[in-house]
């Protein structure tokens, strides 16, 4: 290529010759599009214009001695000595040359940023004070932070800390890179230990109290910070007298009881902000959720559980989307908390009984779970305690030991499987009375909601571990028959056994009716209006109409109608 070429080959590719260079009468002419370029300067311009504004960072032979310091080894004495040592070093060195503790590294540091950085002793933190000045303090390196700032991140020790508050107490009022306050530093779990985390804080606040009710870029408070860190309950306190408002809702709209049952706090934080905001138990969160709700969607302990609904019970009965209570989510996810369901279950009974839109109250899902775990022993033994202290307290208000089980669910018209349960763990109790009425399972399971099927197998099992109650009148004098005819999806199996077990029973009179059975079958309700829809299994016979019900009374006893004729 010949020399007096203007442009060069790059790759085999010839580039575009430079552009002349402008005149004076060019300045102001437009560049062409396509055959002028702007006269842009060079890389060696540009540094030289950068390092002309920019300060020369260098390292002093103080840095030096800082940056030897490793904090992190501990434990035996030869370390200790020789960590001693350095900070003598690093101390002698900054009387000697007070004029080094001044130089910026290449972070922008200060030796003071630099030293807070080792969790230094406060001797040391004095000398480099005398040499730099107060004013060192708002000092801010790379990352907008100040040697009280990064104090704080290190966790360095509440003397030391002190001394610059003492020295500077406008370092109090100086943000981050990311906008947060000393303050909000150390209540993000920055502070050095957990006995002087509230020292600290009442430091900081003495030097500006307002930041106690200040938010971060996110909307939290200090009170947030803390809650979100885990700290104590005695900040936690604190924090709540400096700024009570804080308590309320963050700049987000979240109180801080939602904050702390997200972040599993201890029960004795919970209690602090509910006996400071009471009436955030009965408050929703964006999503329509109660505290109560989200305490136990995070499996919160049961102390938490009891204190959410200690002063408002009443929160068990509300009902979120789809109609669920608090007692229907902790059935509907994962094995209940035996003492959780104690919990709820002694602050609001009536808890059990309450309908979702699906017509299923937390029995019947917990009902439901337990026919369909198989095989999962543990998980069904759990379920069954719950089960127990479910029909307890849906059937008698209370959870009491002496409150039988049996009773309980004939009453409840449970399904076959937690009846037979129910039995087989409790024989004896087929032979108690209910509490409530004064009856017997086997009068309260003939008056039940079962359906034919279910109710044939459970009166019949009844009958099978108990049948002198066939015999027993009810507490208004009935006998069993007349309760049968009056009942509805009473199979004619149940009427022969009945019949069997009592015959005398046909020829009594209902002391409410003045009738037999055979007539009390007949009598016109509503409920014997409505046609039975026949069960598809053909070995149990389904008929239960009114007729077919006098027809095997009638059966059994065909000289009542004796009277009759004439």
């Amino acid at each position: 290529m010949m020399a007096c070429e203007s442009h060069v080959l790059l790759g085999g590719r010839p580039l575009a010759p430079s552009p002349p260079p402008l005149q004076d009468d060019d300045e102001f002419s437009p560049p062409m599009r396509s055959t002028r370029i702007s006269n842009l300067p060079s890389v060696d311009e540009l540094m030289q214009v950068v390092l002309k504004k920019t300060p020369v960072r260098r390292r002093s032979a103080l840095h030096d001695l800082i940056s030897n310091v490793h904090q992190g080894l501990s434990g035996s004495s030869a370390v200790a000595a020789t960590l001693e040592k350095r900070w003598r070093e690093i101390q002698l060195r900054c009387q000697m040359n007070p004029k080094e503790a001044i130089v910026l590294d290449r972070r922008g540091r200060t030796c003071l940023h630099a030293v807070c950085a080792k969790r230094p002793p406060v001797a040391v933190v004095n000398a480099l004070l005398k040499a730099c000045g107060s004013d060192t303090i708002l000092t801010l390196d790379k990352h907008g932070r100040t040697p009280l700032t990064i104090a704080i991140t290190s966790n360095a020790s509440l003397p030391v800390m002190g001394k610059l508050l003492e020295a500077c107490p406008m370092a109090a009022k100086a943000h981050d890179h990311m906008g947060l306050l000393p303050l909000h530093l150390a209540c993000h779990g920055h502070c050095p230990d957990g006995e002087n985390d509230v020292e600290l804080t009442r430091l900081l606040l003495q030097a500006y109290p307002e930041a106690a009710c200040q938010e971060t870029h996110n909307g939290r408070t200090a009170l947030h910070c803390a809650i979100e860190s885990g700290l104590g309950v005695e900040l936690v306190r604190f924090l709540i007298r400096e700024c009570p408002e804080s308590v309320i809702a963050d700049g987000c709209g979240e109180s801080a009881l939602f904050l702390a049952i997200r972040h599993k706090s201890p029960p004795a934080v919970v209690d602090v902000l509910i006996k400071a905001h009471p009436r955030a138990t009965s408050m929703r969160d964006r999503n329509g959720g109660y505290p109560l709700q989200r305490a136990i969607e995070s499996r919160a302990q049961w102390q938490i559980i009891g204190m959410l609904c200690r002063d408002n019970p009443g929160i068990l009965l509300q009902q979120r989307i789809g109609g669920e209570t608090a007692l229907h989510r902790e059935l509907m996810f994962g094995t209940p908390s035996e003492g959780m369901i104690r919990v709820l279950m002694d602050a609001c009974p009536e808890a059990a009984t309450v309908e979702n839109n699906r017509r299923e109250t937390p029995l019947d899902v917990a009902c439901k779970r337990y026919t369909r775990l198989g095989g999962n022993h543990h998980h069904k033994a759990t379920f069954w305690k719950s089960i127990q202290m479910l029909l307890k307290g849906a059937r008698y208000g209370r959870l009491r030991d002496s409150d039988p089980i049996v009773p309980a669910s004939a009453a409840l018209s449970v399904n076959w499987g937690i009846m037979d349960l129910a039995i087989r763990d409790y024989p004896e109790q087929v032979a108690q009375r209910d509490p409530v009425t004064g009856e017997y399972p086997l009068h309260l399971a003939l008056q039940s909601k079962l359906d034919v099927e279910s109710k044939t197998r459970v009166v019949t099992k009844l009958l099978e571990v108990f049948s002198e109650a066939a015999e027993l009148p009810t507490s208004n004098g009935r006998t069993v028959l007349s309760v049968a005819a009056e009942s509805n999806n009473v199979s004619s199996q149940v009427l022969r056994k009945l019949v069997v077990a009592n015959a005398r029973a046909l020829g009594v009179k209902d002391p409410q009716h003045g009738f037999y059975p055979f007539q009390v079958a007949a009598l016109p309700r509503d409920a014997k209006r409505r046609r039975i829809t026949y069960h598809p299994n053909p070995a149990l016979r389904v008929d239960c109409m009114d007729t077919t019900a006098v027809f095997e009374l009638l059966l059994a006893a065909p000289n009542l109608l004796e009277q009759y004729i004439k």
